[in-house]
């Protein structure tokens, strides 16, 4: 015979009410992933919700994509600015915006990236991340994108992103996620638009709160998507 609620345990009530809502974000993240469904907590690219797509990838398109396996990466990873996944390596996806593709001609310098000629915001490399640890900058210089290369920046200074890992190849995109309810990490909401940003996005913390709703990688739920110089930058604010 069971016991009556009113005589079931605090601590066993509580137990109770963890595995329910435990079902539920499992049915709930089941769904998403049916649907196609990303939820976007970080501040790399605008919060909220988004679809994945067959679209092209093209300039100020939204992607999920895998890190490729350079030593740049692997570095990453083992700081903690990358988080763990299911990507080749044991990497985890990445959420970026699309800033330069074919033909567009890219110039790496002490202030900054350029796209043909533009100095993007934000986007000088800092000289080490929160530890002290020193941050190598991408070779300076300037080239010209072939067909199979993209730039993935952010606005944000404290980002890592291209400024430190240079160009990637198209073929580690997964999919274009299309952003279906947004808004930016400070204020404001758009819907079925994305906000426009200067540089586009850039990685995620493995602390910060960022949900994977409908992916593989739910299970660790706030999830290393991830990728930043968190440990470190001489203004100790957060790399992202």
């Amino acid at each position: 015979m069971s016991t009556p609620k009113r005589f079931m345990p605090r601590a066993q009530r509580v137990a109770h009410a963890v595995a329910l809502a435990a079902v539920a974000l499992l049915l709930c993240a089941a769904g998403c992933r049916w649907a196609g469904l990303r939820v976007n907590t970080s501040p790399s690219i605008p919060l909220g919700l988004y679809r994945v797509s067959d679209l092209p990838v093209t300039r100020g398109a939204y992607v999920l994509l895998c890190p490729p396996q350079t030593p740049v990466f692997a570095l990453a990873r083992q700081r903690g600015y990358l988080g763990a996944g299911f990507c080749p390596g044991g990497y985890g996806y990445l959420m970026k915006k699309v800033l330069a593709a074919q033909a567009d001609h890219i110039g790496f310098a002490a202030d900054g990236v350029r796209v043909n000629g533009r100095l993007l915001a934000a986007s000088a490399a800092l000289p080490a991340d929160q530890a002290g640890r020193r941050l190598s900058q991408h070779m300076r210089g300037s080239l010209t994108l072939g067909p199979d290369q993209l730039l993935l920046m952010s606005a944000r200074p404290t980002a890592w992103d291209a400024r430190y890992f240079g160009p990637v190849a198209r073929a580690q995109v997964h999919s274009v996620i299309v952003p279906l309810l947004t808004w930016p990490a400070a204020s404001g909401t758009t819907c079925g638009k994305a906000k426009t940003l200067p540089a586009g996005a850039g990685i995620h913390r493995p602390g910060a709160p960022h949900l994977w709703i409908g992916w593989r990688q739910l299970p660790v739920a706030v999830s290393a998507n991830h990728g930043d110089l968190r440990h470190h930058n001489p203004s100790k604010e957060p790399l992202t």
